[in-house]
């Protein structure tokens, strides 16, 4: 009777007995085979709704509509279900001018950096007219577009002096990779000059360093992190190290294998490997590399032990999913 028993558990193990719903169901992750905008649209809005209720969230919600409208794709349910939450019980700034915002990003994304332009620059809400600024430069410096370029930033300088700099970090990028070294290295110069002086830059000062490594310059990027971490010690961090490790495998071709990226000490920085990964295989026209970076990101994203700020994980997901999809 126990050998029959036995039989019949193992049986029941290869499943030939009936198997839970819940075991044979496919996996509920997003982007979980693959990662197209709408996923990454539902992982930002998934961001969103890990911020507390109240007036953070709500900014997100109306910067999120407009990046998912930038992106071209559908307002994901949970954004449209977390706003009709909030109105419930408060009074919401209108979204008007977000939808402005995201439709000058989605013509940036077709090309029509002129549409974009005159579009970004009729917003009247402050945080919406640079949200549509800061995209279309990076969008324009990706298209090599020199016109809506100096436009963009021409516009950002006047306006909001850290999203100038951030749009210039995207000029430097350009400008390297297009062999356009003297110029490159005296905005390098400059950025060093004012992310130095700012507090929590140091991922600003790496990013320096990374178009450095992206466009080959793997030893003008060595000596350029010497120079700033003489001025910014964080810069001496084991994770910097790794991450370089990581964008030097990138930059030659190489899909960097899972274990690499157990060796962050945050799973921030584990999150702005992705987000530098992603842009990169993208800029060297690896889309493939660069999908597949986004698909990892948003299941590691969905562990239960996860723990990164939900606007910090915003963020990075629409900067995937604006500039590298």
């Amino acid at each position: 009777m126990k050998a029959q028993a036995l039989i019949i558990a193992m049986l029941s193990l290869c499943g030939c007995a009936a198997d839970p719903a819940w075991v044979v169901a496919p996996p509920k992750a997003i982007c979980f085979e693959h990662a197209d905008k709408k996923c990454i649209g539902d992982m930002i809005a998934k961001s969103v709704e890990t911020e507390h209720p109240g007036s953070v969230r709500d900014s997100a919600i109306r910067s999120t509509t407009a990046l998912t409208l930038g992106a071209g794709i559908p307002t994901p349910q949970l954004l449209i279900d977390l706003k009709t939450q909030s109105e419930t019980f408060m009074c919401l700034r209108p979204d008007i001018d977000f939808v402005s915002a995201g439709q000058a990003i989605n013509a940036a994304r077709e090309k029509r950096f002129d549409s974009a332009l005159d579009e970004a620059l009729s917003v009247k809400d402050p945080e919406a007219q640079v949200l549509a600024l800061r995209h279309i430069a990076a969008l324009a410096s990706r298209s090599s577009d020199v016109k809506a370029i100096g436009r963009s930033l021409n516009t950002l300088n006047s306006v909001d002096q850290p999203a100038y700099m951030d749009a210039l970090q995207q000029r430097l990028l350009t400008l390297l990779a297009t062999g356009d070294i003297e110029r490159a290295n005296t905005l390098r110069d400059v950025l060093l000059d004012f992310y130095a002086k700012r507090p929590g830059s140091t991922m600003e000062l790496a990013q320096i360093a990374i178009s450095y490594v992206t466009t080959g310059h793997i030893e003008d990027a060595n000596v350029f992190l010497k120079r700033a971490a003489g001025l910014v010690k964080e810069l001496n961090s084991k994770d910097i190290g790794v991450l370089f490790g990581l964008v030097i495998k990138a930059a030659q071709g190489v899909y960097p294998p899972p274990q690499d990226f157990y060796e962050f000490s945050s799973d921030a920085m584990r999150l702005q490997a992705y987000v530098q990964l992603a842009i990169l295989f993208d800029r060297s026209g690896q889309t493939g590399y660069a999908h597949r970076v986004a698909s990892d990101m948003a299941r590691f994203a969905q562990k239960s032990s996860f723990r990164v700020d939900g606007r910090d994980a915003t963020n990075a997901f629409s900067k995937v999913l604006i500039e590298a999809m």
